[in-house]
């Protein structure tokens, strides 16, 4: 199942029409497309004008409700509350409809619960072969259960609704689903809030302490480590929140993976944890007496899941928060005010005074009010403290960093920075404050400024050090990334001294990572995003050192970096890769290597790029020796090859290679030849042709003199052996270098 679809929203307790409504439409704008509803919740028929109202089509929403168990009294009763439920919810059709009991509301004693169960399943079989549902399914069953749908119905359950989390993993009937081919999905998934409850809130604290200790080590919160546990147990969620900041933040469940370690804390909780197993709603394996699963009527149902918060919404500074954020635009000064009555009314700090505090100092920012900025954001930063979830506030952080940072005062932006840096500090969050500083060391690279770059890498590498003062190799890849601002830092300042040595330290810290292709399981516990940034940094850095190395004219070894630069950024999906490619062509043509760079495997698939099919035709023309063709290229294709400073600083000593070669070659008849025929030939001044060969007699390529008088060159004739000698000679350079591109390819 895609992701919209794995984490549905649940509406549980949302009796109040309108505000059913206006919370089920932000879930749809938040990005929920399966939305979970039952007949006993009284509030189909507000999910239903919900669905019309959020501007999603029908078709891509999935709508799941469930049959009460007061109607649970005849085939015919489930079958007509169904085509009510239809009516209620204004579609067509239903995409899935759950059993949402196994027992019945006053049920008869003298009709079994079993009997109920499967005219109820059979109602749901004959409105799934109607069309007017979709998928049908239970909720709540045991295996026991289950089995008499299975042996006695015509279609298999589609799902089973539990109750799932660490303290309460029915493992038994999750085991006999999945060997049945029954969907699991969980709800009270965070235990009816109690396991993101803080101490002070009366929650457990030796509990809390194990789940945060897991959650800091993938950046995320208490609540989002519950649901991603559950996932990657392959089970979907019905997580529900009033909250549009918890929406997304259950949503936003795909950038990380809980490693097997973690997961096998989180899943012997119970066993070797030393924590009770603890069920927080409806409990169907209590008895083995039928009489048991009898519930009463929906007015008096208390059905103590799905609300996940523990929050109910406070709609007036919902309202106060939307109704100044429509003043935006046309009266900001006024929209401020609106925001500051809004912080000022909020009792408590939450989450609508900390949008606000945003809101200010982006209106404040986008109207040039630094002053007003800096004066409101360490009010925003106080909020961080306990008002908002950490990993809330992180990515609002984040968020506002990006913002600010187009600012071209720098004076402003240091500053705005530095309260940052300082809250982080007082707070004692090391993750953000590290990679606040990263953030900041970008942008002032960016924007080459290297003496404020400098001062910031040194604090972060002095962050990376152990108590010896050596670097901590545990923290590779964030040595890596600043290793690459540093490289980045000596390539633009061109301090190759500094960049050399730098560079044999990347080196040395990148043998510590194992490359993402072979990590093994070890991916399962780094999060894609992760990954990535480890490709990125590493191409980053053996760009850097391909320059590096072509500043010195070492076009071998610039070759080989370019081409890892490569392949890293082609791992990371980094756009960097075609301008690498670009490189790698021109190292490749600069070494005078007859062997084609688009031969391998890797750079193959890019050789009719928009972006690279002119440096494919550049290499053809190169190695065919045809420097009319190879000028035109370079003249046709401004854009993509010569617009590139890097490309154009030697471009020249490839036109001079290209251009010698077609000299050796057309003077090789010859024992004299005039050298304005030369300069024709090659479509250069008489002085350049002078100059290159003057250049192939000193390194005796060429056995001849120049006559200036009559601007002619003469050549001496070489002996046999000298040219069988000079033969071999070639042939043994061309075996080297296939060897060390081979070798390369191997690596």
């Amino acid at each position: 199942m895609e992701m919209e679809m794995r984490i549905g929203f649940g509406t549980f307790r949302l009796r109040s029409h309108a505000d059913a409504v206006r919370t089920v439409c932000a879930a749809i704008r938040t990005g929920y497309r399966l939305i979970d509803t039952a007949q006993v919740y009284q509030n189909e028929e507000a999910v239903g004008d919900a669905v019309q109202q959020a501007g999603v089509p029908r078709s891509s929403l999935f709508i799941t409700t469930k049959v009460s168990p007061k109607v649970m009294t005849s085939q015919n009763a489930v079958y007509l509350s169904v085509l009510e439920s239809l009516k209620k919810l204004k579609t067509d059709y239903i995409d899935l409809v759950l059993i949402h009991w196994p027992g019945t509301s006053k049920r008869d004693i003298k009709i079994p619960n079993t009997d109920n169960r499967l005219a109820a399943w059979h109602a749901l079989e004959q409105l799934k072969q109607e069309g007017k549902v979709r998928e049908i399914g239970v909720s709540n069953f045991t295996p026991a259960h289950l089995k008499e749908i299975l042996q006695e119905g015509s279609v298999t359950p589609f799902l089973n609704q539990l109750e799932i989390h660490p303290l309460c993993i029915p493992w038994e009937t999750m085991r006999f689903c999945t060997e049945n081919g029954i969907r699991l999905q969980a709800y009270s998934s965070l235990g009816e809030g109690e396991l993101v409850k803080t101490p002070e809130n009366g929650g457990d604290a030796r509990l809390g302490k194990v789940l945060d200790d897991i959650a800091e080590r993938y950046s995320c919160s208490r609540a989002q480590l519950l649901l991603r546990w559950a996932l990657q147990h392959n089970i979907s969620l019905i997580p529900k929140s009033s909250s549009e900041v918890r929406m997304k933040e259950n949503l936003d469940l795909g950038y990380f993976t809980i490693g097997n370690d973690d997961m096998e804390i989180l899943d012997n909780l119970t066993e070797t944890g030393g924590f009770a197993q603890k069920k927080y709603c409806w409990d169907p394996s209590t008895s083995d007496d039928d009489d048991d699963f009898m519930v009463e009527d929906d007015e008096e149902f208390d059905f103590e899941y799905e609300d996940e918060d523990n929050e109910e919404p406070d709609v007036d500074l919902e309202n106060k928060y939307y109704s100044a954020k429509g003043l935006k635009e046309d009266t900001p000064l006024d929209a401020i005010k609106e925001f500051e009555a809004l912080i000022a009314a909020e009792e408590e700090k939450g989450d609508w005074g900390f949008k606000a505090n945003k809101q200010i100092c982006k209106i404040a920012f986008k109207l040039g009010r630094y002053d007003l900025v800096l004066k409101q954001y360490p009010v925003l930063l106080a909020y961080i403290k306990s008002a908002v979830s950490r990993n809330y506030s992180e990515k609002s952080i984040n968020n506002i960093l990006d913002f600010m940072s187009t600012a071209t005062d720098m004076k402003f932006l240091e500053e705005f920075y530095s309260l940052t840096l300082d809250c982080l500090n007082e707070n004692k969050n090391d993750r953000l404050w590290v990679k606040t500083n990263l953030k900041l060391a970008k942008l002032w690279l960016d924007r080459k400024e290297f003496a404020r770059l400098g001062k910031i890498l040194r604090e972060l590498r002095a962050s990376c050090q152990t108590d010896e003062g050596e670097d901590d190799q545990k923290k590779g890849t964030l040595l890596l990334e600043i290793y690459a601002l540093e490289i980045q830092m000596h390539t633009e300042t061109k301090n190759n001294k500094k960049l050399k040595a730098l560079y044999q330290q990347c080196l040395s810290v990148k043998s510590a990572i194992p490359h993402p292709r072979i990590m093994g399981n070890i991916l399962c516990r780094t999060s894609n995003i992760r990954q990535t940034l480890t490709w990125l940094i590493l191409g980053v850095i053996r760009e850097c050192g391909g320059k590096m190395h072509m500043s010195e004219s070492e076009w071998e070894m610039a070759q080989t970096d370019f081409f890892e630069a490569f392949k890293n950024y082609d791992e990371a999906g980094s756009p960097q890769r075609i301008a690498c490619l670009k490189y790698l062509v021109l190292a490749n043509m600069l070494m005078e290597s007859q062997i084609n760079p688009f031969d391998s495997q890797e750079t193959k698939p890019y050789k009719n790029d928009a972006d690279i099919v002119a440096m494919t035709n550049l290499v053809n023309a190169y190695q065919r020796k045809d420097i009319f063709e190879f000028e035109k290229i370079l003249r046709d294709n401004r854009r993509t090859i010569m617009d590139d400073t890097f490309i154009r600083t030697y471009i020249n000593g490839v036109l001079k290679n290209i251009r010698t070669q077609v000299l050796i070659k057309l003077i090789k008849p010859y024992t004299r030849i005039e050298i304005p025929f030369i300069s024709k030939q090659l479509n250069v001044p008489a002085q350049d042709v002078e100059d290159l060969l003057v250049g192939l007699i000193l390194d005796c390529k060429i056995s001849g003199q120049i006559d200036q008088v009559n601007s002619r060159l003469e050549l001496f004739s070489k002996s046999v052996d000298s040219e069988l000698y000079a033969s071999l000679d070639k042939w043994s350079k061309n075996v080297d270098s296939l060897y060390k591109t081979a070798a390369t390819k191997i690596m």
